[in-house]
């Protein structure tokens, strides 16, 4: 177990864990590489995403959660969770009003008063609702 314990203290990291540890430290440049790294995909589920150039970096609005080895952050709200890959915010299925209310301020906070919507029309019918519940001064790009 000792020999365990000081092989897993003094074992070589690769660039992707190192990159990865460096983001959750907060380090732009290394959140930055780990989105750019080869292989990146989407998941197509409900997401809230650019319609503009993004206008803060760090959103303080809900609590930053994890970031994974492509540069997702993960953050979690009231009853969701909200997966961020730079491009969109990913609201996680099932999401009641207050999650969706949390994301739209954090997307709001992060892109800006113009957003669009992607996803079932139950879910842009939630994104609604919880843009009129919370009053935020947003315009969707969506008609």
């Amino acid at each position: 177990r000792e020999r365990e314990r000081i092989a897993s203290r003094n074992s070589r990291r690769g660039w992707n864990d190192w990159l990865q540890e460096q983001a959750k430290a907060g380090d732009q440049t290394a959140l930055e590489a780990l989105r750019a790294r080869e292989g990146r995909r989407t998941a197509p589920n409900d997401a809230l995403h650019i319609a503009a150039m993004p206008t803060a970096a760090h959103p303080a609005a809900i609590r930053q959660d994890h970031i994974t080895k492509r540069g997702t952050i993960i953050y979690r709200t009231a009853n969701a969770a909200v997966r961020d890959d730079g491009q969109r915010l990913h609201v996680s299925r099932g999401a009641q009003i207050e999650g969706v209310v949390a994301a739209l301020r954090l997307a709001h906070e992060r892109y800006g008063d113009r957003l669009a919507i992607s996803g079932s029309d139950q879910f842009k019918a939630l994104v609604v609702e919880a843009a009129a519940r919370s009053a935020m001064p947003i315009t969707f790009a969506d008609p």
